[in-house]
């Protein structure tokens, strides 16, 4: 193991067969990905139960409006954002429980793009017009060794050229690394207009328990602030519940709800790509993360 946080200088140590496996970048993937690409051989990629997103601070206008959350989100097209600015590695998320996992499914819950019904609900709005709104900001915070270094600027760069383009809105894309979450949180409640931030969630178990700590009021994981009584409510009838089937009906009912009151700016699933050399076997996504399986891992002869 080498602590190399330039993805260069990875890939560098790689092909010099210094390293047995390196996290794959975007632009990486898209050429592995095509027939007969450098390095498709080496190519592991599978899906995790992770949300990578960009979401909104729900705690303070204009993003405290549930309209105006989803008048944004239908002026961004996620599926372009993941074949252009992500190459396809990370697919657009249809809602937070997949296919697959407890209460999951394939169902299309959060908005999908649609540039009339954006500017349709920003006149429904106290605002009117995307030229009333206050200033809006998203946060991109890249520390060093995050995971695709520089690739969520690229996309929130895309993701500004999208809100001007379908919903008219000028949006700055502000780039700050923070300490913590608590600094964070300081920065947009201190700073002037609506802010929306890069960060990603998953499930620490095998259960859509985890939903709590993303979406409850009180939930100290709630980055969002993100405030819906009913949710809450059913949140706390699915921590009680015994009987499964009921249990899972709630959760897949609080993923809907949460997901139609448009939590995030643009949503992807989260996946675990990297390269691996031919020796190295017994990879397995566990839980969103491919060192979950290092127990099972072994270099062959």
């Amino acid at each position: 193991m080498k602590l190399v946080a330039d993805p260069q200088t990875q890939l560098v140590q790689y092909d010099n067969n210094e390293l047995d496996g390196i996290v794959c970048q975007p632009a990486e993937f898209a050429q592995a990905t095509k027939p007969n690409g450098p390095r498709s051989a080496d190519l592991y990629w599978d899906t995790a139960v992770a949300t990578w997103y960009f979401g909104f601070f729900c705690d303070k206008p204009p993003f405290d409006d549930v309209k105006v959350r989803q008048a944004f989100a239908s002026a961004v097209d996620a599926n372009i954002l993941s074949a252009a600015a992500l190459n396809g590695i990370y697919p657009a998320q249809k809602r937070n429980l997949p296919a697959g996992f407890p209460a999951g499914g394939n169902q299309q819950f959060q908005p999908t793009f649609d540039a009339a019904r954006a500017k349709k609900l920003i006149g429904e709005t106290k605002y009117v017009s995307a030229d009333k709104l206050p200033k809006i900001t998203i946060l991109v915070s890249e520390s060093a060794g995050a995971t695709a270094l520089g690739t969520w600027g690229k996309v929130a760069t895309a993701i500004q050229q999208q809100l001007q383009q379908s919903l008219g809105v000028t949006v700055e894309v502000l780039r700050k690394i923070f300490a913590n979450e608590a600094e964070r949180l300081d920065f947009m409640r201190q700073n002037d207009g609506g802010f929306a931030f890069r960060l990603s969630v998953g499930p620490p178990v095998q259960d859509p328990s985890y939903l709590r700590n993303l979406f409850h009021s009180t939930a100290s994981g709630n980055a969002l602030k993100y405030k819906n009584t009913q949710v809450d409510q059913w949140l706390d009838q699915a921590e009680a519940e015994t009987d499964q089937a009921k249990r899972y009906a709630l959760y897949e009912q609080i993923d809907k709800t949460a997901s139609e009151d448009a939590v995030f700016l643009a949503a992807f699933q989260g996946t675990s790509t990297w390269f691996f050399k031919p020796k190295v076997r017994g990879m397995k996504v566990v839980q969103g993360r491919i060192w979950n399986s290092m127990h099972q891992m072994y270099i062959a002869k």
